[in-house]
């Protein structure tokens, strides 16, 4: 991962692993990896893998899929089950949007099921070969 593109003003490292490139290039259908981070009273990053590629804030960085960011906040704090639980969310307006915008994302493919994660601070994600 030592190339950089710019998300709504801000550089983001984008790393795809082999196995997930490979699967990649053979896809007919848009794949669509959602950065979210959300924001309640616990903090919450994930990455949804879409199989639709139809939003207008959809970026695409070259030989990449097409990304997305999404800051949100719940409208109630769940923290029971964070990952499982879909307390109903709501888009957050973010004054200096740039300064959300992730680091680094990387995607893989593992057991045929798509992987990803992203993150902040100059170091960044291996991205697995």
């Amino acid at each position: 991962m030592d190339r950089f593109v710019e998300m709504q003003g801000r550089s983001l490292q984008p790393g795809i692993s082999r196995a997930a490139k490979r699967r990649f290039e053979l896809r007919t259908e848009p794949l669509l990896p959602e950065m979210e981070h959300c924001f309640s009273c616990l903090i919450r990053k994930r990455v949804c893998i879409n199989e639709s590629a139809d939003r207008i804030d959809a970026f695409s960085p070259g030989d990449y899929p097409k990304v997305c960011f999404r800051p949100v906040v719940t409208q109630a704090c769940a923290t029971r089950n964070v990952e499982s639980d879909k307390p109903p969310q709501l888009g957050m307006s973010v004054v200096a949007r740039q300064r959300c915008i992730p680091h680094w994302l990387i995607l893989d493919l593992r057991r045929g099921k798509w992987i990803a994660g992203f993150g902040y601070g100059p170091e960044a994600a291996r991205v697995p070969r």
